[in-house]
């Protein structure tokens, strides 16, 4: 909690703790690198440059990819966007046909909980790529 903001969303927070802990942390090897998933804020890109810190980027959860599609099976016409297919989840993202803006779809055969975290992933994919 901050006192004019409210609850700091979590990347934020994520971004400040890495600052403050490289920051004030001198006995720490001057190589010791940042280390942030594929697909967690850029923000923490910009936080290990300034600090001029190494990252390390890792892939997403012990599940991987199974299939991307850009294509659609079926007939081969082209989906205008992307659908990526795990075991038990898969998103699609794709422009919207009559408004300026990407759609996201997702469904996740776990729960409620994993589809939140399916469609967080994917926004943050698609807000790197739109850059």
């Amino acid at each position: 909690m901050t006192p004019g903001a409210g609850l700091l969303p979590a990347n934020d927070y994520l971004s400040v703790a890495i600052f403050y802990l490289f920051a004030h942390r001198p006995q720490w090897s001057p190589r010791a690198a940042v280390g942030k998933t594929v697909v967690s804020s850029r923000m923490i890109d910009r936080v290990a440059a300034k600090l001029r810190r190494p990252l390390h980027e890792v892939p997403v959860g012990g599940e991987p990819v199974q299939r991307v599609l850009t294509h659609a099976p079926g007939n081969g016409a082209p989906i205008d966007g992307v659908k990526v297919e795990a075991a038990s989840a898969w998103f699609a993202a794709r422009p919207s046909g009559t408004e300026d803006v990407y759609k996201i779809y997702a469904e996740s055969f776990r729960s409620a909980d994993h589809l939140r975290l399916v469609l967080e992933e994917a926004q943050t994919i698609v807000d790197d790529v739109l850059g």
